[in-house]
């Protein structure tokens, strides 16, 4: 385990991409929590449902990538920067060493890809936020 000297810092970006309704947004940002979210398979091509392991194995490229490193936040805890869709900024906050991380269930934006099917998160990974920052231009 690492000490708070060795914690590392994590950067997470809940945006429109994440193409998730604004009640599953906002439930996100209300909670603090932040999630990873992968519908589609290797090529690209939608999912008939999320993936929701936390097996970096059962990834390919990038999101094999992004699960393995929010297996490390979880197991040894660290910092966290978090944007989320419609908050003009970003939270800060800490995630305690030895998180569980759990499912968390939304829909798919009505707007979106496939609207009101469910979505699935593979992360519950709560924070203790420490502070709200807003950002401006040029910082």
């Amino acid at each position: 385990m690492r000490t708070s000297q060795e914690l590392r810092t994590y950067y997470i970006r809940h945006s429109k991409q994440l193409d998730v309704d604004r009640a599953t947004s906002d439930k996100l940002k209300s909670k603090d929590i932040i999630a990873l979210r992968f519908p589609r398979d290797k090529n690209g091509k939608l999912l008939a449902e999320d993936n929701d392991s936390d097996d970096p194995q059962a990834y390919h490229g990038n999101d094999k990538i992004a699960i393995r490193t929010f297996n490390e936040l979880a197991q040894h805890g660290g910092y966290v920067c978090a944007e989320y869709e419609g908050f003009d900024g970003c939270v800060v906050g800490v995630v305690e060493a030895n998180t569980t991380i759990e499912k968390i269930h939304g829909y798919w934006a009505e707007d979106g890809e496939a609207p009101g099917r469910k979505a699935v998160h593979v992360g519950n990974v709560p924070m203790t936020a420490g502070l709200g920052l807003r950002l401006r231009a040029g910082t």
